[in-house]
């Protein structure tokens, strides 16, 4: 059985309430990863993950510390996303910008050098029936 998601995004600028905008996606496949407190350095740390492409409708990936996204190899991936800490790559349906997600993802390979720990979450929404 799917699970079903939910993904709200907003933003306002100087906590101003009269400037704020709001994403909100729902849909009947969720996929998500969160691994909190992970202790730093990780090199090509393997997360498996099944997410279509076309299918998807909302994706949210983040890391607390500065990071580098591999998809489905190490080695030689389809696709990388440098994650800056604390700034979400968002992409949703229909957004203004294309997806850095360009191939059907199996796994993430994630790199975070430094010390300290981390936290890391996606949060992908897809449409059961493309």
């Amino acid at each position: 059985m799917a699970l079903t998601g939910t993904v709200n995004i907003s933003w306002s600028v100087n906590g101003a309430d009269n400037v704020r905008c709001v994403v909100t996606k729902s849909q009947d496949a969720e996929v998500s990863i969160e691994d909190l407190a992970v202790t730093q350095p990780v090199t090509d740390k393997a997360y498996t993950i099944a997410i279509d492409v076309s299918a998807l409708e909302l994706i949210v990936i983040m890391c607390t510390k500065d990071a580098t996204l591999e998809t489905n190899s190490a080695g030689s991936p389809a696709d990388t996303i440098t994650l800056k800490a604390e700034e979400p790559y968002i992409w949703w349906k229909n957004a203004p910008w294309v997806n850095k997600l360009t191939t059907d993802v199996t796994a993430f390979y994630l790199t975070v050098a430094g010390t300290g720990t981390f936290d890391f979450h996606v949060a992908a929404l897809q449409d059961p029936t493309p």
